[in-house]
């Protein structure tokens, strides 16, 4: 009986915590690939400002920034720190091969020794550090909180303790025809639980996606308005990366992006003094959209309009680990019958 436990446990439990586990490593990777996104995003503005502020001889103040969004952030220029929001975050000078890594479109990570917080480090001009080469880096004041919550890894591992404390009640009984049946039944417990975890995980996932952009658009627009922008759709497209509209009587007066906007022009006016979110039909596709009442009565919005690529890879990873799953439990139970049926 406690072989035929072990190879229950080893065959049929085992195979879907691993299942779990996978969906959960998946998760923790694609959460930190959208803080990374949005601290790439942050530096990005970062260095925009600076160089506005250095060209019109301005001091350059990353502080802005950083109130404007609630992040920590320092500025380079040759790879030495020049400016930086209080307490200073990262190291007085940036090592060549980070600067290096940072010129690419996907920026680089560094891991703040005191915190043992991740930055996200991108730069322009001259990836070397030499004269020339500014740099931004940005780290959030918070610790990211846990991508999939408590319960969720709470359920999955009671029932599959449920699973396997069931199997040993089931082995240890006497009927043997009755008990086979019992088993079939009860294995497919710890892949439901497993099935549900990835479709959770791949549900919460998109949320938190939309969540973020949404996040990125209120400090991108605190930014704009900041900077006195925030009505010239084109400037608010240079600063921030997000394209925007200006609505005036219901009617797109200005945009950064050419094309329909009639669904951009019908939004509802928000309320002073805060914004609106929601999904609108733009001529990227559907996006996500972020708008604010601006000061002359006009209404500024700026959307975006979501990374396809980050969550396909994301639903694609969770999706190959339920198949896999699925097709060793089928392999399994098609041994298991075969098995049955030559010793009857």
């Amino acid at each position: 009986m406690r072989r035929t436990y072990l190879l229950y446990l080893l065959a049929v439990v085992l195979p879907a915590a691993l299942a779990a586990a996978a969906g959960a490593v998946l998760a923790d990777r694609a959460w930190q690939e959208l803080r990374h996104t949005s601290q790439l995003r942050l530096g990005r503005m970062a260095l925009r400002t600076f160089e506005e502020d250095a060209a019109a001889g301005i001091a350059p103040s990353p502080t802005q920034v950083g109130r404007a969004t609630g992040y920590r952030i320092a500025l380079y220029e040759g790879g030495r720190r020049v400016a930086a929001t209080e307490p200073p975050p990262g190291p007085d000078a940036l090592e060549r091969g980070v600067l290096e890594a940072s010129a690419s479109p996907s920026g680089a990570v560094l891991r703040l020794p005191d915190t043992g917080a991740d930055a996200a480090v991108v730069s322009r001009g001259r990836a070397e550090g030499g004269p020339g080469s500014y740099a931004a880096l940005v780290v959030a004041t918070e610790p990211p909180s846990a991508p999939l919550p408590l319960p969720l890894h709470l359920v999955t591992g009671l029932l599959l303790l449920f699973s396997s404390l069931a199997g040993w009640i089931q082995l240890a009984g006497r009927s043997s025809g009755s008990r086979v049946a019992s088993l079939l039944l009860l294995s497919a417990i710890p892949a439901l639980a497993a099935g549900v975890f990835l479709i959770q995980a791949d549900r919460l996932y998109r949320r938190s996606e939309r969540d973020a952009e949404r996040r990125d658009l209120s400090r991108a627009l605190s930014v704009a308005r900041l900077r006195g922008v925030a009505g010239d759709p084109a400037e608010v497209h240079a600063l921030t990366g997000f394209h925007a509209w200006r609505v005036a009587g219901g009617r797109v007066a200005a945009a950064s992006l050419p094309g329909p906007s009639e669904a951009v022009a019908a939004l509802p006016a928000p309320p002073p003094s805060f914004t609106s979110t929601g999904r609108v039909a733009t001529p990227e596709g559907e996006a996500s959209y972020v708008a604010l009442r601006l000061p002359d009565g006009g209404i500024a919005v700026v959307s975006a309009a979501g990374s396809s690529e980050r969550t396909g890879r994301f639903r694609l990873g969770a999706l190959q680990a339920g198949i896999a799953l699925a097709a060793w439990l089928v392999l399994i139970g098609t041994v298991a019958a075969a098995r049955r049926r030559a010793g009857s």
